[in-house]
């Protein structure tokens, strides 16, 4: 059977099972929210400061206004600020004014107050070290993520180097085309069947429903005898082993069509 069906979110560009996807949504929703929300802030500091000179932290200064988009008053939980209701401060709310306004105090200081002031390290450049690259990183944080063990890792890297040289092109691009890959090679083989059984245990009042997937065993055989690659496989007589012992051979049991009674029902013998 393929993997489970899910669905691509595109705040995050990861593919979320259908029962955690409202929860994730709704965080990464918060998240971007958020981010947007501090970039405002930073864009409207940057303008104060660049039209304004004189704005010093040892000289105490007037507050900084910033415009609240209106998309961003759904996530008042950043501002602190009620958007329903005139404040003394901001001014009044949506029903006035079409933008608002937020109040953000720029710190005064007094005589003799110390500031402390430590040195920024430049940004890393190539924060995957100590890989040799980025892309190796990448592979192996993925690798990590799914928890692959030895064996499966050793493939996983295999296939990796065989796209690399070129030998042959790797066309999926996302989970979706592996999905619809999966949904078309199930016509080759014999889908499950789901049954509801119901049980009643002792004690209990109502019943007890539990999902059941199934192959009919005779379908399934005879899906695998229209498989020339399995066909030459199967064993439709019986057969008989013996082993040498010095003196005689000894009848031994291999595989289950090598039984007595096998031999008995195929091979009948009415000279008795």
């Amino acid at each position: 059977m393929g993997p489970e069906r899910s669905k691509h979110c595109n705040l995050c560009d990861q593919d979320i099972k259908p029962q955690g996807w409202t929860t994730h949504r709704k965080a990464c929703e918060t998240k971007a929210a958020k981010r947007q929300w501090d970039q405002v802030v930073v864009d409207v500091i940057r303008k104060e400061k660049a039209s304004d000179s004189s704005l010093r932290l040892d000289k105490p200064q007037s507050a900084i206004r910033i415009p609240v988009p209106v998309e961003m008053q759904n996530h008042a939980e950043f501002f602190d600020v009620d958007f329903g209701h005139d404040d003394p401060v901001i001014g009044p709310g949506p029903s006035a004014l079409n933008e608002l306004e937020v109040m953000a105090a720029v710190p005064t200081f007094n005589q003799d107050d110390i500031k402390i002031e430590i040195p920024v390290p430049p940004p890393d450049g190539e924060p995957w070290h100590p890989f040799k690259s980025r892309l190796k990183f990448k592979i192996a944080e993925i690798m990590l993520e799914v928890g692959f063990n030895n064996e499966q890792s050793d493939r996983f890297i295999k296939l990796c180097h065989h796209c690399s040289v070129g030998k042959e092109k790797f066309t999926f691009k996302n989970h979706k085309d592996i999905h619809n890959m999966w949904e078309a090679a199930l016509h080759r083989i014999m889908k499950f069947t789901k049954e509801v059984i119901s049980i009643l245990f002792a004690g209990d009042e109502e019943l007890w429903e539990y999902d059941v997937h199934y192959q009919d065993l005779w379908e399934l055989a005879a899906d695998m005898l229209r498989n020339p690659r399995l066909f030459l496989f199967f064993m439709f007589d019986a057969h008989r082993l013996s082993k040498f012992d010095g003196n005689t051979f000894i009848s031994f049991v291999d595989e289950p069509f090598t039984v007595q009674e096998i031999w008995d029902v195929q091979v009948y013998d009415d000279t008795s």
